[in-house]
């Protein structure tokens, strides 16, 4: 799998790596867009250094940007065992809250992490930021309504005499960003033939957005279509050759496909954009 072609960039392959390689690969891969990989990397290094607060720290963050949140915070609680006066461990721990939306718990912890670390600004903001989303009215709204749609407020005459070219747009765009929200739900629930359908509609609408190529690929690769996903990840790559995500991508369905020097090739590709 994957697995193979990470383990070949790591100094001395999987046995022969250190714990602090798995962490200093696994960091250039989540910076890259690369979440699974740097989870199976931290993973790796967990076993070789069991209960580091730090790969813990970091594979919490990656669980959490691949929106897998109860697995962020599970990391998170592991993390504070480990090393219970750090304050980075609380703060992974908010995060992982906050994405499951359990907010007041959220804002506890990440208040912990700012007590523990008064010198750390963005702890602080983490609060702060908090604090300002729960407290605005389109937070309560949502709050109090989340169990169906508020009714739309009719448009202001101004925005109803839009030049009817302009309207056209900014609802193409809203219907691309509802159809790509749609699957990445799907695709972090785990429903990837879902995720796929979503993002397909959201192609048809914009055909040039590279995110949906590089989606729509990761979810082939999710059911072992390797081809479809090599083919949308080539074609993420052709309409973003700087974004180093695409470069994972591909790497990805070339693994699929068996062709690993080829995905070697792929994923230093995508490491030297983001090194």
């Amino acid at each position: 799998g994957i697995e193979t072609v990470v383990a070949a960039l790591l100094p001395g392959g999987i046995d022969g790596s250190t714990a602090d390689d798995c962490k200093e690969l696994g960091n250039k891969l989540l910076s890259a867009g690369k979440g699974q990989d740097a989870v199976w990397l931290y993973s790796l290094g967990l076993k070789k250094r069991p209960n580091c607060h730090i790969l813990l720290s970091n594979k919490s963050a990656a669980n959490a940007k691949l929106g897998h949140f109860d697995l962020a915070l599970a990391d998170a609680e592991e993390c504070i065992r480990s090393k219970p006066d750090w304050g980075k461990g609380h703060g992974r721990k908010g995060a992982a809250l906050e994405g499951l939306g359990r907010f007041d718990e959220a804002l506890k912890a990440l208040e912990k992490a700012a007590e523990l670390d008064p010198s750390n600004a963005a702890a602080r903001t983490a609060v702060e930021t908090l604090k300002t989303k729960m407290e605005s009215e389109e937070f309560k709204s949502q709050q109090a309504s989340s169990s169906s749609e508020p009714p739309q407020a009719e448009a202001p005459a101004e925005e109803a005499a839009k030049p009817k070219a302009e309207s056209t747009q900014d609802e193409t765009a809203a219907m691309v960003e509802k159809a790509k929200a749609r699957g990445n739900r799907a695709f972090a629930s785990g429903n990837f033939e879902d995720a796929i359908s979503h993002f397909s509609d959201a192609i048809a609408l914009d055909k040039n957005n590279h995110v949906l190529y590089s989606n729509r690929s990761g979810a082939y690769s999710s059911v072992k279509q390797f081809q479809s996903a090599l083919n949308d990840a080539q074609k993420c790559i052709n309409l973003a050759p700087g974004w180093a995500k695409g470069y994972g991508r591909r790497a990805a369905a070339l693994v699929g496909l068996g062709r690993l020097a080829q995905a070697m090739d792929s994923y230093r590709q995508g490491l030297a954009l983001e090194p």
